[in-house]
């Protein structure tokens, strides 16, 4: 009798073990399965990048005056110009272009913006920037997609304006340690449609700018000469047989 207590004791032990390494394995192909392009460069990106200090919503939409630290912005809106005043500094947009293409080929004109959503207020070793998200109020059609970043360098008041499109839209800043001569990187994002008869598909390329001395974010590029890109295409439907794919030009490998 008690040898076959223990023997059963054993049987239900090895079941139970047994079922928890398939439920284990099943776990485990859930995962890879799960794990696509998309969140391969996220968490590359989480990895580099700079939280800011400060943030501040313009939830009721008209919110004209932002005061922080020791820092002012007021924010001017007429029928034929917006500026922006961050302390003393008065900027005009309606002369100002993206550093990166934001719909296709060519840079976009930022005197498209006429309200702010988000400002953020960063600070990373010596560097001291100022980020405001930027877009067109009240929006309809294709121009809720698209979105402008004015990007201030406090110290040396210089401004650099960079443009998204159906694309995330949050300010990111990062530090990649891609080159020591510069600080602070940012990641633009340009958008193409790839459509055709096979379905709705997108790329997005992403291009690598990097803070210089003079408060400049400069485009960065390999030793031939030729920028560096992440392209991620991928299809919006998700019924269609197209998989996401993408390709690379980049300073090291992305895990």
């Amino acid at each position: 009798m008690t040898k076959i207590l223990i023997l059963l004791f054993y049987l239900i032990l090895f079941s139970a073990c047994k079922e928890k390494t398939i439920e284990n394995n099943k776990k485990q192909k859930i995962y890879v399965i799960q794990k696509n392009i998309q969140d391969t460069l996220d968490y590359y990106f989480y990895k580099y990048e700079i939280e800011p200090e400060i943030i501040i919503n313009n939830v009721e939409g008209n919110k004209k005056e932002v005061s922080f630290l020791s820092h002012k912005i007021k924010w001017f809106d007429k029928d034929d110009e917006t500026k922006i005043q961050i302390d003393n500094d008065l900027l005009n947009l309606r002369k100002e272009v993206t550093l990166n293409n934001v719909q296709g080929e060519g840079v976009d004109s930022v005197d498209f913006a006429n309200n702010w959503d988000q400002i953020k207020y960063f600070k990373f070793n010596d560097d001291e920037l100022i980020g405001i998200r930027m877009s067109f109020y009240p929006c309809t059609g294709l121009g809720c997609s698209v979105d402008y970043f004015l990007i201030y360098d406090l110290q040396r008041k210089t401004k650099n304006y960079f443009g998204t499109f159906r694309a995330d839209n949050e300010l990111k800043l990062f530090h990649f340690n891609n080159d020591e001569q510069y600080r602070i990187d940012y990641l633009s994002k340009s958008y193409y449609d790839l459509t055709d008869s096979s379905g709705d598909k997108r790329e997005i390329v992403y291009e690598l700018f990097s803070l210089s001395n003079q408060g400049k974010f400069i485009l960065q590029k390999g030793n031939q000469g030729i920028p560096y890109y992440i392209k991620h295409r991928f299809s919006v439907d998700d019924t269609t047989r197209f998989q996401e794919t993408w390709e690379k030009s980049w300073f090291e490998k992305i895990k």
